[in-house]
């Protein structure tokens, strides 16, 4: 169980054991966007036009009896030649010393804010994007995540939540007053980690 929680805890999206390559971030390689506008409302943000650009800040990880570890992050999220297809590359850790899961994120039905973020090992993660917000629920080795990304005051606010899969309690499922109430799952939230990126100004 501890190590099932140190790589939902660390990796975030690479949740299951695989073997990646040790890189240096290399900030200058893609073309971004150089500056957030500063007078874009939530509103008035595209998906994910605007939010090109490398990110990077720190994650800080939490439980019941609060902060357990901080550690440093960014996000790296670019245009490729491929029509409908981005760079959505994650790192942790410093950037002499990352580890760069070079993701991608797919189009696959905009109209419906219905995105895919495919981590290139088998793993495909549905995401949707509603009011300037990108979030992913999905369920690996018996515990359940919802991640988001959220560009918030000019920062882009990543964060997890995860809980086990199996409910700690069943309530409703009653009629009360001629009223049919209906069946609640509650479950218990385990982890909650929370990332400020700030977008940083790249030299072509």
């Amino acid at each position: 169980m501890k190590y099932c929680l140190f790589i939902i805890t660390i990796l975030v999206f690479s949740l299951i054991s695989c073997s990646h390559k040790n890189v240096k971030t290399n900030i200058g390689s893609q073309n971004h966007s150089q500056h957030l506008t500063d007078s874009l409302s939530i509103d008035d943000y595209t998906f994910p036009k605007d939010w090109l650009g490398y990110w990077s800040g720190e994650l800080k990880i939490y439980d019941s009896n609060g902060l357990k570890q901080k550690v440093s992050m960014s996000l790296d999220l670019a245009k490729t030649d491929n029509l409908g297809i981005y760079t959505w590359a994650i790192m942790y850790g410093s950037d002499s010393t990352a580890q760069r899961r070079e993701y991608e994120l797919k189009e696959i039905d905009p109209s419906k804010g219905h995105y895919l973020i495919d981590e290139k090992n088998g793993i495909l993660l549905d995401a949707y994007h509603i009011h300037n917000e990108l979030i992913s629920v999905f369920e690996v080795m018996g515990n359940s995540l919802i991640t988001s990304y959220a560009i918030k005051n000019q920062e882009l606010i990543f964060s997890v939540k995860m809980f086990p899969s199996k409910e700690i309690r069943v309530s409703g499922d009653t009629i009360i007053l001629n009223q049919e109430i209906p069946k609640v799952n509650s479950y218990q939230m385990k982890i909650s980690q929370v990332a400020r990126l700030q977008k940083k100004c790249l030299v072509e």
